[in-house]
């Protein structure tokens, strides 16, 4: 089973020992033949106080703590991923397949050719790989990706009149194809796009977050916080985890996305790492 905790549980567990220590939690792993899905959005949570000088949280102890516990890496273009399969799903008449988004380092979860500058140490542990990258200046937290989000939130809520879910999904999916080199004259975009969303386990992913995304456009009433880019970019691995905490905003717009499209995620979906401790170890 992987288990995907956003960064306050996991810097809750990590830092405060709560609801339980590093070592109980990786007891707690180990027995139940589990791991700890990562994704670098995380990684970049967890170590965003190397940004403020000020700050005396102690994060390369965070970072060797948790290279201590079962570790998958979260691929770090699940999009690509999911699009590569449809296209070839789609071209050859098959049904979609489930990708399989995990690596082993977490510099592979960076650099999608799979050799990044820290390859060659391939001993190198990962707060040795996040040093380096801080030094290099390539470590960014997510408020550098806050602002603009808000941007093009309020960008959608301001358009009077907008087009269907389904229509406007064509267009977002010909951008996806563009920006990954994926575009070919042989796939009629409309009736591909139309393929993908005529079923939630076709490109997962992706779908889940188009469909949250609208889900968030529509509340115009919600005031955006800057920590709702990690939320929203931690969605990524919903449809890959058997258990992921999202805070209590973003875990009602899953439902609701969710439950619109038919995608089957509620019993997946935790509001806290003590309410996923008791589905794996009850009574612990």
């Amino acid at each position: 089973m992987k288990i995907c905790l956003d960064a306050k549980d996991l810097i809750g567990i990590l830092q405060d020992g709560q609801p339980c220590t590093t070592n109980q939690f990786a007891q707690y792993l180990t027995q139940h033949d589990c791991q700890l899905a990562v994704s670098s959005y995380t990684i970049m949570e967890i170590s965003a106080p190397l940004l403020y000088p000020s700050s005396k949280t102690n994060v390369m102890k965070l970072l060797n703590d948790l290279a201590g516990l079962p570790i998958a890496y979260v691929h770090a273009d699940i999009r690509g991923l999911e699009l590569r399969e449809a296209l070839d799903a789609f071209s050859s008449g098959r049904e979609y397949q489930h990708i399989l988004p995990f690596v082993k380092r977490f510099d592979e979860a960076l650099d999608l050719s799979a050799k990044p500058g820290t390859y060659q140490f391939i001993n190198s542990s990962l707060s040795e790989i996040v040093w380096d990258l801080y030094a290099q200046g390539g470590l960014q937290g997510m408020d550098d990706y806050a602002k603009p989000m808000k941007e093009y939130v309020a960008a959608d809520r301001g358009i009077k009149l907008p087009p269907s879910l389904k229509s406007h999904f064509a267009k977002v999916v010909e951008r996806n194809l563009r920006d990954d080199g994926l575009l070919c004259q042989e796939v009629s975009i409309k009736n591909f796009s139309d393929w993908v969303y005529d079923s939630p386990d076709r490109c997962p992913s992706i779908r889940l977050s188009y469909e949250v995304w609208h889900q968030i456009v529509k509340n115009k009433g919600d005031r955006l916080k800057d920590s709702d880019m990690e939320d929203y970019q931690h969605l990524i691995c919903l449809p890959y985890v058997d258990f992921i905490t999202l805070d209590r905003r973003m875990h009602r717009y899953v439902s609701q996305a969710a439950k619109r499209i038919g995608m089957h995620c509620s019993t997946r979906m935790f509001m806290s790492a003590e309410e996923i401790l008791k589905q794996i170890a009850p009574g612990n």
